[in-house]
């Protein structure tokens, strides 16, 4: 799915373990940059040591939320710099959806030991989004079935030729970055229900979702769009970028 990654050099601390960036083979116009850190090595003074301004709703949080967001933040200062943009603290909206500078897409997100962003500059009909995710547990994932797919949705997953564990997973992971992806053009509230997994291919890595309900003249039921996928041991990252036009578009 990604070309070879390449190392970032940044201020050495115990902290942050690894930054690195790369592009998507189908994709070299997007960046996605990941870096992963410790989270029992976080300390408050590592805002100012790698130069993000720590919010003040976050001054009494607990140690994960702000090391989260310190990872993330300082991941999307790093990704932003790479296509020419210095100093730029990304911040959130109303709808806690993340603000980028004017001229850029993008989306992140995160685990407690990982962050990673895509971005890339607009174009017409661009988008991206990207989810992270640990693998769950399959107890919680029969569970939380009925709230990720439909029934059709769950027999299919069941003989797709993925463990049924990583299938559900992936089914969240793809359905999130498919929101991250179309939000910033739809700005409509999508559940778990809004689109459906009508592929999932574990030897490409790739998958089709499609959209099950009508938002607008832009995103009707049946608009179908692509993604990407990967598992590593227990972690999960998909990204949805693009759109898929009907044949002869």
């Amino acid at each position: 799915m990604f070309t070879p990654f390449t190392a970032v050099d940044y201020p050495a601390s115990r902290f942050i373990s690894q930054l690195r960036q790369t592009t998507l083979h189908d994709f070299p116009w997007l960046s996605l940059t990941e870096i992963r850190f410790d989270l029992q090595q976080f300390d408050s003074a590592l805002f100012s040591f790698y130069a993000i301004p720590q919010p003040a709703h976050l001054s009494q949080a607990v140690n994960k939320r702000r090391a989260e967001y310190l990872a993330s933040r300082y991941a999307a200062r790093i990704a932003l710099t790479s296509l020419g943009i210095s100093d730029f603290l990304l911040d959130n909206d109303a709808d806690r959806a993340p603000i980028w500078p004017a001229g850029i897409i993008g989306s992140l997100s995160h685990t407690a030991q990982r962050a990673v962003i895509v971005c890339a500059a607009v174009r017409p009909q661009r988008m991206a989004g990207v989810d992270v995710e640990l693998l769950m547990k399959a107890d919680s994932a029969l569970e939380l079935s009925e709230i990720i797919v439909s029934a059709d949705e769950l027999i299919y997953l069941k003989q797709c030729g993925i463990p049924l564990t990583s299938a559900l997973t992936l089914a969240f992971s793809l359905k999130e970055s498919l929101y991250k992806a179309v939000y910033p053009q739809l700005r409509q509230f999508m559940d778990f229900h809004s689109a459906e997994v009508i592929a999932l291919n574990g030897e490409t890595g790739q998958a089709r979702l499609r959209l099950t309900r009508d938002f607008s003249r832009e995103f009707p039921a049946g608009r179908q769009f692509i993604g990407y996928f990967q598992q590593q041991q227990d972690e999960i990252i998909t990204l949805v970028v693009d759109d898929v036009h009907p044949a002869g578009d």
